[in-house]
């Protein structure tokens, strides 16, 4: 049989522990035909075999970013971009935008981080009308768990000074005068959700594509779609039945939208480029805006604990519905009050359906403190982690958890020793750069931007690190006979490196280049020179 692709004289990081090194990869169709010597590779060679010689760069599985918002990472390449260091810039984009639209139009914004603008605070109403008084206009915090409006948008979604606070969300509220700030949280942002007009399909679909190509660049092949809604389901179908998917998407469909509406369990589906395959469900926010669940107050705030969104008989009675029929749990848990809860909900279904290789995830799991580790251990649930996190915003977890808590942030090491599978991933758009490299480089160092050390405890070695991004997440997805590893009869997703991250300091990891993308046996992006045919 002859191959189609062959790479030649490189340094193979297969992921395949049966055989994790290799010199040459040949590749027929669609698939891995052989993994071995340059020469051995080289003797599947036929009259239209590509030859690839890597001449010392690194061939890794393609990278699978196993928690990733592709879709609305699409939609924020239009939007106000409000990753600026202060205020005053976002104002300024928000004016600009209020000049060339139609008043009465929505203006949509995403990316602020008020730990990091000069001003160390959110946005207001008062900001925003100062700059857009005729259009209503919402900024949402970079954690996608709090917004900023203006007054106009206020009045459209209802909120006003005698609005209480949703269950599982809140209302930020002047001391003085009781009048909301502008701030929403959590479950409270439905009611904007639920009056901002939707995007069209064509406009979906080119987020898709945009974003798509973003992630092919940096050598991602397979992304976990974790919050699809119908809307998002008919514009990747759309894309596959139109062979325009670039790369493979597997998908968990939301229960609740963001409208707040309560849809039907989705019909799940599998094929080669898409799949549907779980059902989404948060239980509480971000320890950056500090709502995410814990059992103790957050460091300052002794009457804060975070928000669940779901008392724990609803919660079980969800998860149930979702277990019994057969599809996979993916539940947003991040402080140790909700991964508690969300690990009572998936025993209680497990007790009363047992189900050996449930695949139920726990997405983000960012502090599973020591009494819930064996938990997890036990129930079998994934951990799906975010190491940039731990890059952007390791010191504002610091500050908000304290040293003590902090200890047990992501702990990529500990559960990975306890035995657990765990996916690596970045939780894009909310991180500013979503690179695997990075993810990898933060899982080794666990510093922060600022050089803040963030449990170093749990650094990993590099071939752990690697496995979040591959295997690991293969796992995570149920795809690990398809993906994660250079491996005979595995399909052809495979990423050329520019350098071997073996031979460099750990720091100059996240700068090597991605030179080669390859998905499907396709070559779909290529800086490689010295490549021939036949």
């Amino acid at each position: 049989m002859h191959a189609d692709l062959i790479f030649t004289r490189g340094i193979v990081h297969t992921l395949d522990p049966r055989r994790p090194r290799a010199e040459a990869v040949a590749v027929a169709g669609d698939r891995i035909l052989d993994t071995g010597s340059s020469t051995e590779m080289l003797a599947y060679r036929g009259p239209q075999t590509r030859v690839v010689e890597l001449g010392g760069r690194a061939l890794l599985p393609g990278f699978y970013d196993a928690h990733q918002h592709q879709l609305y990472m699409g939609l924020g390449y239009r939007q106000v971009n409000a990753r600026v260091p202060s205020i005053r810039e976002i104002l300024n984009q928000v004016r600009a935008r209020a000049e060339r639209q139609p008043p009465g139009s929505w203006i949509e914004g995403a990316g602020y981080d008020d730990n990091k603008l000069a001003e160390r605070r959110h946005l207001t109403r008062h900001d925003l009308d100062a700059v857009a008084p005729d259009h209503p206009t919402f900024i949402t915090r970079t954690c996608g768990h709090v917004m900023a409006l203006n007054s106009a948008a206020l009045a459209a979604a209802g909120i006003g000074r005698e609005t209480p606070d949703p269950p599982g969300g809140s209302i930020d509220r002047d001391l003085d005068s009781g009048e909301p700030t502008g701030v929403v949280r959590e479950s409270a942002m439905e009611w904007v959700r639920r009056v901002v007009p939707l995007p069209s399909l064509d406009q979906l679909k080119l987020a898709i594509l945009e974003a798509a190509d973003v992630n092919l660049r940096l050598g991602i092949t397979s992304v976990w779609e974790p919050s699809v809604e119908p809307d998002h389901v008919r514009a990747y179908r759309d894309l596959e039945a139109d062979g325009r998917l670039p790369l493979r998407v597997t998908m968990a469909h939301k229960k609740v939208l963001r409208s707040g509406e309560v849809v039907p369990l989705p019909q799940p589906f599998s094929g080669p480029w898409l799949k549907l395959v779980a059902v989404k469900l948060f239980q509480d926010g971000g320890i950056g805006p500090r709502t995410a669940a814990l059992t103790a107050p957050y460091e300052g705030e002794p009457d804060n604990r975070g928000l669940l969104r779901w008392s724990q008989a609803e919660l079980d009675a969800i998860v149930h519905e979702i277990h019994h029929a057969g599809l996979r749990v993916s539940i947003h848990a991040i402080g140790d009050a909700a991964i508690a809860s969300a690990l009572d909900a998936i025993e209680a279904a497990l007790a009363a359906q047992p189900r050996a290789d449930h695949r139920h995830r726990l997405e983000h799991c960012g502090l599973p403190l020591p009494a819930l580790q064996p938990r997890l251990v036990e129930l079998g649930v994934i951990p799906v982690l975010q190491p940039p996190f731990l890059y952007f915003d390791g010191g504002t977890y610091v500050r908000n958890l304290g040293a003590k808590r902090s200890r047990w942030l992501y702990p990529a090491r500990t559960l990975l020793h306890l035995g657990l599978t765990v996916a690596g991933s970045s939780d894009a758009p909310v991180v500013r750069n979503h690179s695997p490299l990075l993810g990898i480089r933060t899982a080794m160092t666990r510093v922060s931007f600022d050089g803040v050390s963030v449990a170093p405890e749990e650094r990993v070695t590099l071939d752990e690190a690697l496995q979040l991004y591959t295997r690991g997440a293969a796992v995570a997805g149920g795809e690990e006979t398809e993906k994660g590893t250079i491996t005979a009869g595995k399909l052809a997703d495979l990423v050329v490196l520019g350098a071997d991250p073996a031979a460099l300091p750990i720091e100059e990891l996240a700068d090597i280049p991605v030179e080669m993308v390859v998905v499907g046996g396709e070559i779909r992006i290529t800086e490689l020179p010295g490549s021939s045919g036949g």
